[in-house]
């Protein structure tokens, strides 16, 4: 059995408004805290599975686009009145209080319209693709965090844990290792089930292993249960060490669960001492096909995921307050995919494309990135919402500002270039998307919805340019031009009458990056 094989089978072992570039920026002030002022090897990353395919268009709300979602999807739109308003366009589902109270203290970032192209309906396609950030027609046996922390550690596991790294580089909370964490060769963490419930596992002996196959094999498993045993005394100390001061954990019989203790627990390692840098933990259940939502609009099974998705991260960042490490711990949420814009037939909605999502800490940017998407009251079962960020540039903005990776290196964990968003506060050393802006940005398409003929207005600075319309699965549609622009603002002209009404969009890229914005064909 190969060694990454052993890993992956045995890891329960081991668990004991204003537009720029299509972005649309609604921001709360330019963040004055550096991600640059602390130490990398002190910052932390919580990522936060929501297992299943989370309804974007139910969590953050386009009201600009209310009217046409009660006509799409009357079965599970939120009742008006009771959505907490960000701003005039925008807000949320009425069980994100949490997250509401974060954004009003400039602790949130907003993406809108996340996805890739080509998007994969299947959960564990899906699943596999975003844990990989592999293309979706390539699959990738390593996952995007295993391959940043095997190039920050090349010699991991056979000379860990040592003097300089004696604690686990990533730690996943539940029972098996996420495959976020699979490295090149050997997984990069490890599981835990119950932070203050481990079993020392033995060595397996002290005899020489043969000089063979299956020797080297037996090696590379004592190594492994060694490691376990000297992790489990460092993630023992650390838990005992560790306090929890916030009073905003959800309680059910006295304790936290869920969601609520997975954060406590990671709160409480990361007070303990702990230097692992990368933490993830699950929510499930977002598979809302039924009784996503109940006959008054305001219950079900999507309210109930988002209220323990959003007190259990304003307690968790009010313990990091509390305890002193909020300015080194940023978190983020992902799923799979979104929801289809129109409901079904049982009060729910089935798999869909892209959808928001979000980043919380001190050190964040606090904005929402990203226009509202466009929603044609034409719009059928199959339609989906386009993605306006693939999120693979999440990852790109992600590792090279909060752990400082340079673009070489970015390259090789991500396989390719992406755009870069400014998802964090900015240090001296960054170059955030409004310095990007100055080299190209799509100012106006209209008339949106369009029907046969329309503009598009763009910046660029001197250099190659091509403009795409590409649909809501990635497929470049048509291109409607590609060639030399000199530094200006330009006009161009866009046919639509070879396309079908629906949702797309229209793409510019140059040597600086790709710039996205939503349309509507209308006939």
């Amino acid at each position: 059995m190969k060694r990454r094989n052993f890993i992956k089978t045995t890891s329960a072992v081991a668990s004991i408004p204003f537009f720029m570039n299509g972005l649309r920026y609604s921001a709360k002030g330019s963040p004055m805290n550096f991600a640059g002022k602390i130490p990398v090897n002190e910052r932390v990353l919580v990522l936060i599975n929501l297992a299943g395919g989370n309804d974007g268009l139910n969590t953050l709300i386009p009201l600009d686009q209310y009217s046409t979602l009660t006509k799409v999807r009357p079965d599970v739109i939120h009742p008006e009145n009771s959505i907490i308003k960000i701003n005039d366009d925008l807000g949320f589902h009425s069980s994100f209080k949490g997250m509401k109270n974060l954004w009003d203290n400039e602790k949130l970032c907003m993406v809108q319209n996340v996805g890739y192209p080509l998007q994969n309906q299947s959960h564990f396609r899906s699943t596999d693709i975003w844990n990989s950030a592999s293309d979706a027609k390539v699959y990738e046996g390593s996952g995007w965090l295993g391959r940043f922390l095997a190039l920050q550690h090349p010699e991991f596991p056979d000379t860990y844990p040592n003097q300089d790294f004696s604690d686990p580089l990533s730690i996943t909370v539940g029972y098996l290792t996420s495959n976020a964490l699979q490295g090149p060769i050997h997984s990069m963490g490890m599981a835990v089930q119950q932070i203050d419930d481990f079993t020392d596992f033995l060595t397996g002996g002290t005899d020489t292993p043969p000089d063979t196959y299956a020797g080297d094999e037996l090696s590379f498993i004592r190594t492994l249960m060694t490691q376990t045993n000297d992790y489990f005394h460092v993630i023992s100390a650390a838990s005992e060490k560790g306090r929890n001061l916030s009073s905003k954990y959800p309680v059910t019989g006295g304790r936290a669960v869920g969601l609520s203790e997975q954060l406590k627990s990671v709160a409480k390692l990361i007070d303990g001492g702990l230097k692992t840098q990368v933490y993830v933990v699950n929510l499930g259940g977002f598979d809302t096909h039924a009784s996503q939502v109940f006959d008054d609009g305001l219950t079900g099974i999507h309210a109930t995921l988002l209220s323990q998705l959003s007190s259990a991260v304003e307690a968790f960042q009010d313990d990091l307050e509390l305890l002193g490490h909020a300015d080194r711990v940023i978190g983020m949420t992902y799923s799979e995919f979104g929801r289809r814009i129109v409901s079904n037939a049982s009060n729910g909605t089935d798999h869909g494309s892209a959808a928001p999502l979000f980043l919380f800490g001190n050190k964040v940017n606090p904005a929402v990135l990203g226009a509202n998407p466009v929603i044609d009251e034409q719009v059928t079962v199959q339609d989906n919402l386009p993605y306006e960020h693939d999120f693979r540039s999440i990852y790109w903005s992600v590792l090279k500002d909060w752990f400082e990776v340079d673009e070489q290196d970015l390259e090789s964990i991500l396989f390719h270039k992406f755009d870069h968003i400014p998802l964090i506060a900015q240090g001296p050393d960054s170059v955030s998307e409004f310095e990007l802006n100055k080299h190209l940005r799509i100012n106006n398409i209209y008339p949106n919805p369009m029907n046969g003929h329309g503009r598009i207005e763009f910046y660029t600075d001197s250099s190659g340019l091509k403009v795409s319309i590409v649909d809501m699965k990635g497929n470049e549609l048509k291109v409607i031009s590609n060639q030399y622009y000199s530094k200006n603002n330009y006009t161009l002209n866009i046919s639509t009458n070879s396309l079908p009404s629906g949702a797309y969009l229209l793409q510019l890229q140059n040597n600086w990056g790709i710039r996205n914005m939503n349309f509507i064909v209308r006939k």
